[in-house]
């Protein structure tokens, strides 16, 4: 049932973007992008991730925990985070998820998203930072902007998203 609610939900988002925008990997997200903002995209991740400040971030992950902080001076955060087995907050201040087949969609507002575990897959239109930090032994893709794909670093590393 999540699955086919999550489907459906990105395929609105898609053909709503795709009325509006031109058919780039940004397009997913493109009904809420932020002006000056670049395309997110991380595969299979394990470890941490962290993406913070405007934009639309969509996902899923396998399992871990899910944070999502409401920053001060933007206007609340709207949007969901799904399949929590322990929940605490709500996602106007700060919401704790943890569980097994998370998925999640933010937008709106400043905020920061931040994600441990395994089995992390985003997309996402972000004016802000990228934060990255593959676990030991672990996998992951990422690419900005429609970049080719690159391997997680095994060291926390930041990158500027679309500033």
């Amino acid at each position: 049932m999540r699955r086919a609610l999550l489907f459906a939900l990105a395929a609105g988002i898609s053909l709503a973007a795709a009325s509006t925008a031109s058919a780039t990997p940004a397009g997913l997200l493109a009904a809420q992008s932020t002006p000056g903002s670049e395309s997110i995209s991380l595969k299979y991740g394990v470890g941490y991730a962290v993406v913070w400040k405007k934009g639309a971030v969509l996902g899923r992950v396998r399992r871990g925990t899910i944070t999502v902080i409401d920053l001060p001076d933007g206007g609340e955060p709207s949007g969901f985070v799904r399949g929590c087995e322990h929940r605490s907050g709500r996602l106007a201040e700060k919401l704790v998820c943890r569980g097994s087949d998370l998925s999640f969609y933010v937008h709106g507002g400043t905020w920061k998203v931040r994600i441990e575990g395994r089995g992390i897959n985003i997309s996402g239109v972000v004016r802000g930072t990228l934060g990255l930090d593959r676990a030991d032994g672990g996998t992951g893709r990422y690419s900005i902007g429609g970049a080719s794909y690159r391997r997680w670093p095994a060291a926390l590393r930041f990158f500027r998203v679309g500033e």
